[in-house]
């Protein structure tokens, strides 16, 4: 929710109600594709598992499953990290 909100206090009021619609098309798009790369990961992995023949394919896609998505994650945290941080604006009141 901050993040939402710095974003469309960035915008002029003006452009407010195109912000908020872009900024739901996105998350409602990054939702849909997330989703269908854990899916994707998941059948992938259920399938390895099986021609496999563990014991437990369900668990051992879940595993991996998870193990990729926390890879992803800590990528994530690094360019993050590293993205540069916007310069702070003095208004001097006259």
């Amino acid at each position: 929710m901050p993040l939402n909100t710095a974003a469309l206090n960035a915008l002029p009021r003006e452009l407010a109600s195109h912000g908020s619609a872009v900024n739901n098309t996105v998350r409602q798009l990054a939702g849909a594709v997330g989703t269908a790369v854990i899916v994707t990961i998941y059948s992938t992995q259920l399938t390895h598992a099986m021609k496999v023949s563990t014991t437990s394919p369900l668990a051992t896609a879940a595993g991996e499953t998870y193990f990729y998505l926390f890879i992803l994650a800590c990528i994530t945290f690094v360019l993050a990290w590293f993205t540069p941080k916007p310069k702070k604006v003095e208004i001097q009141v006259s």
